[in-house]
């Protein structure tokens, strides 16, 4: 770790930012570094309490609206929640890293925290678009139609 030392570290992420390149487990600051989870994680919460309030609202005027976002919601709410644990661990992680350890998990650790962010937390959008458009099409049908 920092082969080349922090000006080293600040000349490599000088380089990546100018050529939009993303990086993660390292940054000017504990802040910066910690970005590539928090950012997405803040996301996935608006979208959490977006489905939150929306069903609020909907699901007194028509409890269908409840029964038809329940499996939406629950799977919303777990992947925040697993963006949060996500997030957790690549604190410590990060946390190790600036106190002087280099076991290789903690790197594993933050690239594996960092793909759920990108390629598992975005599904977010899709549940709360799926509560959010109610129960017509879920009701629709009459029983006899199963």
């Amino acid at each position: 770790m920092l082969d080349w030392g922090c000006d080293g570290l600040s000349e490599t992420l000088q380089t990546l930012n100018a050529a939009g390149i993303a990086y993660s487990g390292a940054g000017n600051d504990a802040d910066e570094a910690m970005q590539p989870y928090v950012t997405p994680l803040s996301t996935a919460l608006g979208h959490l309490q977006q489905a939150t309030a929306w069903l609020m609202q909907n699901a007194m005027m028509k409890p269908d609206n409840a029964g038809a976002g329940a499996t939406d919601y629950m799977q919303l709410f777990g992947l925040v929640t697993f963006g949060y644990m996500w997030a957790r661990m690549a604190k410590v992680a990060l946390d190790k890293i600036a106190g002087g350890a280099s076991e290789p998990y903690l790197s594993t650790k933050l690239v594996t925290g960092r793909f759920f962010m990108e390629r598992m937390l975005p599904e977010t959008s899709v549940h709360l678009a799926r509560i959010q458009t109610g129960s017509a099409t879920t009701m629709e049908l009459p029983a006899e139609a199963f």
